[in-house]
């Protein structure tokens, strides 16, 4: 009996303890609106569904609550924001730098590169890999973007008149090879074969999904009980493989070319001959050999690799599907095509910023179709805002979707409208009504390449094919894993344009 007291004794204090340490959280939560959570799971069982029912299930969680409201994914406090002046001053704050936990779920297949690391190292490496997207680079790689995109209209002829097909497989087969092509200086000559990793990156965002909605996978010891451990791992091996490769291929010539002492011009200045990146990462670890050891390197590799495959990829389909089911729209986009190519059969770099129209018309569709709908950050200290004060242990989820179709904040909000980004639009506008591409410390330093990049092969595409897609914006039913999708596909029709 003397036993069975000081066990109900020792537990009753353990919980106290537990209460007391966590006794901020609470008081947030009970400060802030949200939907009912039970004991221990919290709302977790709101999050227990199939990926394509997610995007409602959060929607329908966080949209009867103003800004900001709570929820709890099982016992961690999950505070959502969708007010524009809140995620300016939460986005700007260099205390909510830290990506969510849930992101660790990635790192087997990316590493800690600048999409997945926190704190002093993400601050220091993205200041050292900054320059690898500079303008003068971009100049460079646009050679490269342009050969790719007429690779493209080639490899989707033979859909000519034909019916509906998924275009966004077909742009990751091409944005990949563009990726490895600038990556490695591809020239075909290598030994490695890579073909197989467009999949490979589908297959583990649609992994990383499914973790992510079912919340008693996060601990690594059942994960590793499940059969999306053993596919992961089997993907992850190969992909140290294709790195591992690429080193051995590539590096003893990039040493040799650089001869230890020489400096190309990446960091400042570049010319249109494009040193590959990966040239201009080796000699970043050469001189800064303390900033960026031989695991960063790897895992910078598969970042860019990774997420260049899938974020273009996505906005251009997507771009493409509103130009099919908006014809008006689409022959306006060709119309100045044509006059800003003035004869050619195809835009050069120095035309990319004449291509007013064609940007806004990206730029709305990544408003409808965020690459990353929801954003995550973890609190590691006390972060004062308005009159809540944001607890360490607590999550902050930017609602990044809702900002981009809030009606108080966009003229039409549910429909494709390119003039919501002229620039007499855009100057009365909040300025963090439009976040395609984050802000703050951890805005993404890829935006000016992902934008030239989208107009070449935008700009190859249309001058070469009609767009079609059936249906309506209204009927498009999405989903949403680490971006917004379309439940039923990228699908689109194409005809010869004639010009």
């Amino acid at each position: 009996m003397q036993w069975y007291f000081g066990l109900v004794v020792a537990v009753f204090f353990l919980c106290a303890l537990s209460l007391w340490r966590r006794r901020k959280l609470y008081a947030l939560s009970l400060q802030l609106p949200g939907p009912p959570a039970l004991p221990l799971v919290g709302n977790g069982f709101s999050f227990m569904c199939r990926s394509e029912e997610l995007l409602n299930r959060i929607l329908k969680l966080t949209d009867p609550y103003p800004s900001p409201a709570r929820f709890w994914l099982g016992s961690h406090l999950m505070v959502f924001v969708k007010d524009p002046d809140q995620l300016q001053v939460l986005m700007q704050s260099s205390k909510l730098a830290t990506k969510s936990f849930v992101y660790t779920f990635l790192e087997p297949f990316m590493g800690k590169g600048l999409f997945t690391s926190s704190g002093y190292k993400h601050k220091s490496q993205r200041k050292l890999l900054q320059p690898l997207f500079g303008p003068k680079v971009l100049e460079g790689y646009s050679q490269l973007f342009q050969k790719h995109a007429t690779r493209f209209t080639e490899l989707i002829r033979p859909h000519v008149d034909k019916s509906e097909f998924d275009v966004l497989i077909l742009l990751h087969d091409s944005a990949f090879e563009a990726t490895m092509d600038i990556l490695v200086e591809d020239k075909n000559d290598h030994s490695v074969d890579y073909k197989y990793i467009p999949e490979y990156v589908r297959r583990f965002y649609h992994i990383f999904s499914q973790r992510v909605v079912t919340f008693w996978m996060y601990p690594n010891w059942i994960y590793r009980l499940t059969k999306f451990y053993k596919e992961q791992q089997d993907m992850v091996k190969t992909a140290t493989i294709l790195t591992e490769e690429v080193k051995e291929a590539r590096i003893p010539e990039i040493l040799q070319k650089l001869d230890c002492n020489h400096k190309v011009e990446t960091k400042t200045d570049v010319d249109v001959r494009h040193p590959s990146m990966l040239e201009a990462m080796v000699e970043m670890v050469i001189d800064n050999p303390d900033c960026l050891n031989e695991t960063e390197f790897k895992d910078h590799m598969l970042t860019f690799v990774a997420t260049s495959q899938d974020t273009q990829s996505s906005a251009v389909a997507f771009t493409l599907m509103m130009l099919g089911m908006h014809p008006h729209i689409q022959c306006r986009v060709v119309e100045e095509l044509v006059e800003v190519a003035a004869g050619k059969t195809s835009v050069d770099y120095n035309d990319l910023a004449k291509l007013k129209y064609m940007e806004m018309c990206i730029k709305e569709a990544m408003r409808l179709f965020p690459l990353g709908p929801f954003l995550p950050r973890d609190v590691v200290e006390d972060v004062q805002f308005g009159k809540w004060t944001l607890p360490a242990g607590c999550s902050v989820v930017f609602g990044i979707y809702q900002v981009h179709r809030n009606p108080q904040l966009w003229e039409r909000p549910e429909e494709f409208y390119p003039e919501h980004f002229t620039a007499e639009a855009a100057s009365k506008r909040h300025p963090f009504a439009f976040l395609p591409f984050s802000a703050g410390p951890r805005r993404c330093i890829a935006q000016q390449y992902s934008y030239t990049n989208m107009k070449i092969l935008m700009s190859t595409i249309l001058l070469n094919y009609v767009i079609e897609c059936e249906g309506s914006l209204k009927e498009l039913r999405l989903m949403t894993d680490v971006s917004i999708r379309p439940l039923d596909g990228y699908k689109i029709k194409i005809k010869n344009r004639t010009l």
